[in-house]
């Protein structure tokens, strides 16, 4: 069996929704987070959260780094997401439960 999650209706309300690269940045880190916490490397990874770094996501989504690193920075400064830096970042998806149905 595939696993699957079901978006909330709420996410096309957000004022960036209509912004293609936030939106597809956006719904690419809620579709590759936790849905449950784990451990990885020694590090409890919470649900909502993803350790991913920039070049990753390039590679997932055709998109340019930079254009990547201005989506991440503006979804942080929203208050969508949180950053956390290092080897291995973190990305925590701020009021993960209001996105999706798990």
């Amino acid at each position: 069996m595939e696993d699957f999650i079901i978006l909330r209706e709420n996410v096309i309300k957000n004022t960036w929704y209509g912004d293609q690269m936030l939106k597809s940045v956006f719904l690419e880190l809620l579709l590759l987070c936790n849905h449950e916490p784990v451990e990885f490397n020694g590090k409890k990874i919470a649900k909502g959260q993803i350790i991913i770094d920039i070049e990753s996501m390039e590679s997932l989504l055709n998109i340019p780094i930079g254009n990547i690193d201005i989506s991440l920075n503006q979804l942080a400064v929203l208050g969508e997401i949180t950053i956390e830096e290092g080897d291995e970042p973190i990305i925590t998806i701020n009021n993960f439960n209001q996105y999706i149905y798990v």
